[in-house]
């Protein structure tokens, strides 16, 4: 049985984000670190930097999972092509900036904390997600399509 990585990157995703977001709300932890981070900033640059770190680990993992084939996981294909993990990442940046340019976040109440600290989680992730990859926008050799292309629309 086949299971895409992606998959399996969105059940990791979503339910490390239910548990950071609960543990922030629903326990010492969080008051811990609502004493010793009393700037609502800097919280949400905490909570970057440790789902940043985390989804970077898991990525990781699955691609030396799938690579090694440990488990049922595979690379996840459209049409015959590899959707890069840097895609998602990609989009998942994208919403979340658009969600900051809207204000979505800002206040003190309940609703407000709680789309602040699932943005700078999603923030985190999708910049995990992205830089992982960052190999691929620097070397095109493993790409020779993408490297033509390159290369005719510099010579253009």
């Amino acid at each position: 049985m086949h299971i895409p990585g992606s998959y399996i990157l969105l059940i990791f995703l979503t339910v490390f984000a239910a548990v950071i977001l609960l543990l922030l709300h629903l326990t010492k932890i969080g008051l811990l670190i609502h004493q010793k981070i009393p700037d609502q900033p800097h919280r949400r640059l905490f909570l970057v930097s440790v789902s940043f770190f985390i989804t970077f680990l898991e990525v990781r993992l699955l691609v030396a999972s799938i690579t090694h084939h440990i488990g049922p996981f595979g690379y996840v294909e459209m049409g015959g092509k590899h959707i890069h993990h840097l895609v998602w990442g990609i989009l998942l940046l994208l919403i979340t900036g658009y969600a900051d340019q809207a204000e979505l976040g800002i206040g003190d109440t309940t609703a407000a904390i709680f789309m602040s600290r699932l943005l700078a989680l999603g923030f985190g992730i999708g910049a995990a997600l992205t830089l992982d990859e960052f190999a691929l926008w620097l070397n095109l050799d493993a790409q020779p399509i993408g490297r033509v292309k390159v290369e005719r629309a510099l010579t253009q």
